[in-house]
């Protein structure tokens, strides 16, 4: 399914199905997120029952059927999210347990299903021509949006958009000097288009000039989505603060953060156990099927760090995504803030 195909589902009311959500644009996939949650929960008083969000690596199938099979409340629709499933080993086992629940769906349709995956998590291949054997077979059981990182060229329309939606002006110049200093990455851009507008407007103006992008837009750094992941490996506190910050401005959901902080330092304590038992870090990415590469952060990072120490970041991890999810005790950021304090 291709991105217009599902701006035209969602202009017309037509959802259905299950639908999953991946690429290495972020901000899109967020923004396509919103607007099906827009259009499926109408009733603000009844969308807390009406949409049901889950997260982890391993999907739980019999946990996600009850979730597909409960009807709706008060609404004639219903959005079951899951968030954060690993699909870049898609074994024959995983296809056919997903296969059969996308079977099963037809049979509910007032409940719409949208499986949210990071871009490490799915290899999507080289689009529209050379895709994947994995999203093939994904395409054939579901609806797959794909969101791509966009050109320049295409960049350089939405910046345009978004300065006119501020109230301000820039010319195709002052754009193109934006993408050279702060990157394309749609999060980044979305966050300095507000900021130069701010500036201009409290300077009593309101057309931009390259001056300004390059006095105010913040230069492009390496961080990217795995941002607080390099941060924990590392040890760099102030690089972890900076990332939830960031997630705080996207306004990223604490619970997934959190499961994103704890499935780090899981690996983290699986790779220290393996390299205990005698593996080699080639033995280790083959048993866990994680690139070699990859290993070699962990084992760095683990020789840093206790077995104790790792398992106790562990447990406040699994504490403090139960304290965000029932609202009792310490949880969301503040946990996460809390977290880093204790262990960078």
């Amino acid at each position: 399914m291709t991105v217009d195909e599902l701006k035209a589902q969602l202009k017309n009311g037509n959802l259905s199905g299950v639908y999953l959500f991946c690429g290495e644009e972020a901000f899109l996939r967020r923004y396509y997120l919103g607007e099906l949650r827009a259009a499926i929960l109408t009733d603000p008083a009844f969308d807390a029952f009406n949409r049901i969000v889950m997260e982890g690596e391993e999907i739980d199938f019999p946990r996600l059927s009850e979730a597909l099979c409960s009807p709706p409340m008060m609404a004639d629709k219903k959005l079951v999210e899951w968030h954060l499933a690993d699909l870049s080993s898609l074994k024959e086992t995983l296809l056919r347990k997903l296969t059969e629940f996308c079977e099963m769906a037809k049979d509910y349709p007032e409940t719409v299903t949208v499986f949210v995956v990071d871009a490490d998590c799915l290899d999507v291949g080289n689009l529209p021509k050379r895709p994947s054997k994995a999203y093939t077979e994904l395409s054939k059981i579901m609806s797959v949006v794909c969101f791509e990182r966009s050109g320049e060229a295409a960049l350089a329309g939405w910046i345009a958009r978004h300065f006119a939606h501020e109230g301000v002006r820039a010319t195709r110049a002052v754009i193109e000097a934006l993408l050279a200093q702060s990157g394309t990455s749609m999060d980044a851009l979305s966050g300095e288009i507000v900021k130069l507008a701010a500036f201009v407007k409290q300077n009593g103006r309101e057309e931009i000039t390259e001056k300004d992008v390059e006095e105010v837009a913040s230069r492009a750094s390496e961080s990217d989505a795995f941002g607080l992941t390099n941060a924990i490996l590392e040890g760099n506190a102030p690089r972890a603060y900076a990332c939830l910050q960031d997630m705080k401005g996207r306004k990223v959901e604490p619970t997934l953060a959190i499961a994103s902080v704890a499935r780090t330092y899981a690996d983290l304590l699986t790779v220290r156990s393996c390299a205990e038992a005698g593996l080699s870090q080639k033995e280790i990415g083959a048993r866990l099927r994680m690139h070699e590469y990859k290993v070699g952060l962990f084992l760095r990072a683990a020789k840093k760090r206790s077995a104790g120490q790792l398992e106790a970041a562990l447990a406040f991890c699994s504490r403090a995504d139960t304290a965000s999810k029932t609202g009792m005790g310490i949880g969301g950021y503040l946990a996460l803030e809390y977290l880093i304090a204790r262990t960078l």
